[in-house]
């Protein structure tokens, strides 16, 4: 979810976009109007809800046969409409946050264990206690912005030789 969106920003722009917006949504009531007023049942539909339905045939078979032969192209079109509104969700919600932190694989490869580790002698049975967590003697340096062929994350390009 998007839970830091600065509001005060979206609302800036109301007034400027308002009378479009009027446009558009009067357009689009006036078709669904003339929809709904276009609109007629069928008159033989009452006959076709009650005929006897083949006992060959399941729900489930009947109902791929119309989808695959007689709607092909407009299931297809359906999935490809909700594909592409997957990706927009996706691609409008990603974004690079710099408050995380990133793996740098040439960080942890670099490590040795002199550096990291401190042996803590401990009596047999002692347990360890709160005192003794220790953090790291050194702290990881920063990644360095000027690798070249690396991007922000510590990875390399494809096809690049690294």
């Amino acid at each position: 979810m998007m839970l830091d969106i600065d509001f005060e920003e979206l609302r800036s722009g109301f007034q400027r976009y308002l009378p479009v917006g009027g446009l558009v949504g009067a357009v689009l009531f006036v078709e669904l109007l003339m929809v709904y007023g276009g609109w007629k049942l069928a008159p033989d539909a009452a006959k076709v809800a009650l005929s006897p339905m083949p006992s060959d045939v399941s729900n489930t078979v009947a109902l791929g046969r119309i989808l695959y032969t007689d709607y092909v192209f407009l299931f297809q079109a359906s999935g490809a409409v909700l594909l592409v509104a997957m990706i927009g969700a996706i691609v409008l919600t990603l974004r690079d946050r710099r408050t995380s932190r990133h793996q740098s694989i040439r960080v942890q490869t670099e490590r040795n264990a002199a550096d990291t580790l401190v042996m803590v002698p401990t009596a047999l049975g002692a347990g360890v206690k709160a005192a003794d967590i220790r953090r790291p003697i050194v702290a990881e340096p920063e990644p360095a912005h000027a690798d070249h062929g690396h991007d922000a994350h510590g990875h390399g390009g494809h096809g690049n030789g690294h």
